[in-house]
């Protein structure tokens, strides 16, 4: 019996032996997402995009990895054959593939796994059409019309190319004698770029487009790269800033800058980490060079956090320039989910003008003096004491040290979602705003329902709105304003729905009429499950623009 354990120790040693010689490469599970295996390897060399992997299983070797990408000590894996795959699992490479006689059906099924994760093409998005038109007995009439284009395409023809878009064009409708001298026609790009994502780790996207890596930069024109390094992330960033009139492309307004950060994701904590350099330019002079942070993360699920902040590095006084550190930006919010039924937020800013050097030239002293930081704290909490009962109330104050441009606002409001015997939804709400020359009042009601298995839905509503002001001498009499409205939505199929909303204004002795309409058609070449919830939540949006 002894010498049959020592020939077999002898032979598995020899085995093992031989399998490195052969070319084996030994590795382990370093991090593991919904999508992507990341396995780590003191060398790369051996092994090529398109490899497989096999997992350590009670001392058998299983082909359960398939290489989409590598670095020099590291690769991305797609998981094969349903495999159960931990962090700190073994993984073997092997170059002969001679021990489980993997088959091409095994690769090929792998390859095509990839493809329906990575690859799969999807278009879809939404275009509109709306007008607004504005009836008043004292003023001439007002009419506008807006329409807009939604549009992403997703692995364009199943190849590593996107592309998005959104455009909004939007006509006034004025007088004869008015549209001579007064701009009618507004075409607005505010977003358009193409993107190419070679793997799963990196892409490259040339357009207009906003990072949100770095939300605070606003819309880009040019180039943007990003490139994961497992859990790290480092970018590029040039190109242009839109024009501050138009919104157009305007080349005069050049910008580069870098960024790099963090990104985890866990069963309980998720967070992002961003920090950046950017440096803008107008006319090839330097107009504004600063650093930008930002961050966010969920832990357990019910504590939200978002931070974000700029400072300026740069500054010119009889022109002359040199570094003077200026915080300029910084925003932060906290929301936490207490339980099913309590939820609370608070968030903070504080806000300075931003000094753009050579595009604001002639009024940088004077807005350097006035150099005053605005503030603002906010607080709210949302409870749902019993099933289709929520309320909650709000408060926030905005001030600087100058007094000025005080104010201090609260908000209430309670919902019920199934009325008894009807089931609609009735909202009843009131703001209260104190500035420093103004005081307004607001009340409303509003009752909605759905009609034809929430094919259509109507919606009625009163507001009231009072205002005082407190430098009035000689007060107009009586500031309230009452407003009477009745919305309707029409789903005319799954994709194509139809609105139509009428208002009546009451003003002192003006009566002020308004009619919306609204046409929007939605497409997605990914097929969904009808949705069974109410349809009003996000009709209600166009009317407010």
């Amino acid at each position: 019996m002894r010498k049959i354990v020592i020939t077999y120790l002898a032979f598995a040693a020899l085995d093992s032996f031989a399998q490195d010689v052969t070319g084996d490469v030994h590795g382990t599970v370093t991090f593991v997402t919904s999508q992507s295996v990341y396995v780590k390897f003191e060398d790369t060399e051996k092994i090529n995009v398109g490899d497989t992997l096999k997992l350590v299983v009670a001392n058998f070797l299983q082909p359960c990895l398939l290489v989409k990408n590598k670095s020099s000590v590291s690769v991305v894996c797609v998981p094969l054959n349903n495999c159960v795959i931990a962090k700190d699992s073994k993984v073997v490479f092997q170059s002969s593939d001679n021990a489980n006689n993997v088959d091409d059906e095994i690769l090929e099924s792998g390859a095509s796994k990839e493809k329906e994760i990575i690859k799969k093409e999807r278009f879809h998005g939404r275009v509109s059409a709306a007008s607004f038109s504005n009836i008043s007995e004292n003023k001439s009439p007002s009419h506008r019309a807006m329409y807009r284009l939604n549009f992403n395409a997703e692995n364009i023809n199943e190849s590593k190319f996107s592309a998005e878009t959104f455009l909004n064009f939007r006509q006034l409708f004025l007088s004869p004698e008015k549209s001579e001298t007064q701009k009618t026609k507004f075409f607005n790009v505010y977003n358009l770029a193409i993107t190419y994502r070679p793997d799963s780790t990196s892409y490259i996207t040339v357009g207009r487009k906003i990072n949100n890596k770095a939300s605070s930069l606003g819309a880009i024109d040019g180039l943007q790269a990003e490139k994961y390094f497992g859990k790290f992330f480092t970018g590029a960033i040039i190109g242009f800033r839109p024009d501050f009139l138009n919104y157009g492309v305007n080349f005069n307004l050049f910008e580069y800058g870098a960024y790099g950060g963090l990104e985890s994701k866990g069963d309980n904590l998720n967070t992002k980490t961003t920090l950046g350099a950017l440096q803008q330019t107008n006319s090839g002079k330097v107009d504004r060079r600063y650093l930008y942070f930002q961050h966010s993360s969920t832990i357990y699920k019910r504590i939200t956090m978002f931070t974000s902040s700029e400072l300026d590095l740069y500054n010119v006084v009889n022109n002359e320039s040199f570094v003077n550190y200026r915080l300029t930006n910084f925003y932060s919010s906290l929301n936490y989910r207490i339980n099913r039924a309590i939820d609370f937020n608070v968030s903070y800013d504080s806000r300075k003008q931003i000094m753009y050097y050579e595009t604001f030239g002639s009024d940088i002293e004077r807005m350097l003096e006035d150099d005053q930081s605005r503030q603002g704290v906010r607080a709210r909490v949302g409870v749902r004491p019993f099933k289709h009962i929520n309320m909650g109330v709000s408060v926030g104050k905005r001030f600087q040290s100058s007094t000025q441009n005080q104010s201090e606002n609260l908000n209430g409001y309670i919902s019920h979602s199934k009325i008894p015997g009807i089931g609609g939804r009735l909202n009843l709400n009131y703001n209260r705003n104190r500035s420093n020359y103004m005081l307004s009042e607001i009340i409303s009601v509003r009752l909605s329902q759905d009609f034809f298995d929430k094919k259509m839905n109507a919606e009625f509503y009163v507001r009231k709105v009072n205002y005082t002001y407190f430098n009035d001498i000689n007060p107009a009499p009586g500031n309230e304003q009452y407003y009477y409205g009745v919305s309707l939505m029409q789903r005319l199929t799954s994709s194509v729905s139809f609105s139509v909303l009428g208002e009546m204004t009451t003003f002192h002795d003006s009566d002020t009429y308004r009619i919306n309409l609204r046409l929007n058609k939605r497409f997605d070449t990914k097929k969904k499950k009808k949705s069974k919830k109410p349809i009003v939540q996000e009709e209600e949006i166009p009317w407010r623009l």
